[in-house]
């Protein structure tokens, strides 16, 4: 089942916390009417704008900005995110998009579900028990059969053991 693959976190905008997935395929965060109504100011007036939803169809989106965006271990300024109508987005609410991840370099933490930043000359080590860790927002993948041996780090991608199939280095992460 597809939904139990999502990485789901939990998001403060503004002070108010919003269970959103981690979608690296969405260029923008997104949250639903009925989320937004939670952060928005009353005073606050957005900006109408054209966006492409998956497949390339044209949506028109409301886009908010927020001062404060954070998780438990990330934090942006000057957040700007787009609402559309709750059936849009189903039970989910909200999209984590990378306009806020690829700010910075970060790990994505399956197991505890969290998003930790990357910190410059950290290894995998001290990042373990992660299985597979993406370390850069420009597209570079770092995984491992087991991240306590470094192993994989600096090999070929297509080697990895992925548990979903496929390779890496085609993109593909376990796909119909």
């Amino acid at each position: 089942m597809l939904h139990a693959l999502l990485l789901t976190i939990a998001v403060s905008f503004g002070g108010t916390s919003v269970q959103c997935a981690v979608d690296t395929g969405s260029a923008i965060t997104v949250l639903s009417r009925f989320q937004a109504s939670r952060v928005i100011a009353k005073q606050s007036l957005p900006t109408v704008a054209p966006l492409q939803g998956v497949g390339g169809q044209p949506i028109a989106a409301a886009l908010y900005s927020i001062p404060n965006v954070a998780t438990g271990e990330l934090s942006w300024t000057d957040a700007i995110f787009a609402v559309l109508p709750d059936e849009s987005l189903g039970s989910t609410g909200c999209l984590l998009g990378m306009d806020l991840l690829g700010r910075q370099p970060v790990v994505f933490d399956w197991q505890s579900k969290r998003v930790l930043p990357f910190r410059t000359g950290s290894t995998l080590t001290e990042i373990a028990p992660l299985r597979y860790v993406t370390m850069a927002p420009d597209a570079s993948l770092a995984a491992g059969r087991d991240a306590s041996s470094n192993a994989g780090v600096g090999a070929d991608p297509t080697a990895v053991d992925n548990p979903l199939g496929g390779g890496a280095a085609d993109g593909d992460v376990g796909g119909a």
